[in-house]
């Protein structure tokens, strides 16, 4: 077989694991996408996921999803949706720091009111 018939066959596989499995095609759009730039105007991009909607999974599935992202995305989601309220967040480095902060201001923000709400 030669090397272009190899590739051939590896791509075929590629493509019909992407067919069958939506989280491997998915995560073959992010590797394969070109990044925009970080900043338009000043603004950072908008988050590449809502932690709202991913917490209704589950926290372990938020940190999953969160560990997935880049630092600079990290700091996209704390931007969009106003977690940085000391104005430290932006400078941190370690993912994990990120993700802690999200994790913590998604779950107190979805709590918050229920003191008032019956049970």
């Amino acid at each position: 077989m030669t090397g272009v018939a190899r590739l051939e066959a590896v791509f075929r596989e590629v493509v019909a694991e992407a067919r069958r499995n939506a989280d491997f095609a998915a995560r073959l759009d992010r590797a394969l996408a070109t990044e925009p730039p970080r900043r338009i105007s000043g603004r950072r991009a908008r988050g590449r996921l809502d932690p709202f909607d991913v917490l209704a999974s589950g926290e372990d599935t938020l940190r999953l999803r969160l560990a997935e992202l880049s630092v600079e995305e990290l700091k996209d989601v704390v931007a969009e949706h106003g977690m940085d309220h000391a104005g430290l967040a932006m400078r941190w480095r370690r993912p994990e720091r990120l993700i802690d902060l999200i994790v913590s201001e998604t779950k107190a923000r979805l709590a918050k009111g229920d003191a008032f709400r019956p049970d």
